[in-house]
């Protein structure tokens, strides 16, 4: 949702901060930059590590930036709310691999494609409300005091909403059930945990090849990689193709 928040109504955002489109462009593209340096660092703390460290760590950096954009909701503060979009953006990589793996470490093997499904749809219900929930909310006023009102309290909103999932995180989730789910993950609590760090980063890094060795999964990669940047490049530029067409409505 933190991630179309801006370029959804950058009309208004261009107007508020008194930036260029491009700018406003840059609020969504900084997620797809951000994920391409911290991915496999995020990637390898969830293998080394656990969900709990990754979900919190995750839960904690999206929070910093969802307060830094809440309170710099001013006409010049435009440099402070692209910083905030920047820790959220960086706080993805810690949140978008999750649901296979809590899938797998909490759920028996009749419920993982279920609970890895559900986290999936999760995160694509966040985009959606991204659509739905800043253009109802922040309207086009001639008063610039009356839009940034508006904003402020969408910021806020986005703003409390993983605060209150950081203190949940905290308060309960655990790293994994005191029984294993499934005789996959009863077998893994069997083995001796590796000690040796750079066994772990060797362990990592042969996993890495085996996947960009593996014709399949580079065209899956290929596919999916294809899909997901049309459906990026479109979603960020959508309310600038709307407002070509119907601006007197808009």
């Amino acid at each position: 949702m933190h991630w179309i928040q801006f370029s959804i109504i950058s009309n208004i955002a261009t107007r508020y901060f008194n930036v260029s489109s491009n700018a406003i462009n840059w609020t969504a593209v900084i997620f797809g930059v951000s994920y391409v340096p911290f991915a496999f660092p995020a990637s390898w703390l969830l293998d080394q590590y656990g969900l709990r460290v990754t979900l919190v760590s995750g839960a904690a950096v999206m929070t910093s930036g969802a307060w830094i954009k809440a309170l710099s909701v001013d006409p010049d503060s435009f440099c402070l709310a692209f910083l905030g979009q920047t820790l959220v953006g960086t706080a993805q990589v810690f949140i978008l691999g999750v649901p296979a793996r809590l899938a797998a470490v909490w759920f028996g093997p009749r419920q993982v494609s279920t609970a890895c499904a559900l986290g999936v749809i999760g995160n694509q219900v966040g985009v959606a409300l991204g659509f739905l929930i800043p253009p109802a909310v922040v309207k086009n006023h001639e008063e610039l005091i009356d839009v940034g009102r508006d904003l402020r309290a969408l910021c806020y909103g986005l703003a409390i909403c993983p605060t209150m999932v950081l203190v949940l995180l905290l308060l309960f989730f655990q790293k994994e059930p005191p029984l294993p789910p499934s005789p996959a993950q009863a077998t893994l609590r069997c083995h001796a945990p590796i000690t040796d760090k750079s066994a772990d980063r060797q362990t990592y890094l042969q996993s890495l090849k085996s996947l960009l060795t593996n014709r399949n999964f580079v065209l899956l990669l290929l596919s999916y990689g294809i899909n997901a940047g049309v459906f990026y490049v479109v979603s960020t530029l959508l309310n600038q193709i709307v407002l070509l067409h119907f601006a007197v409505s808009c």
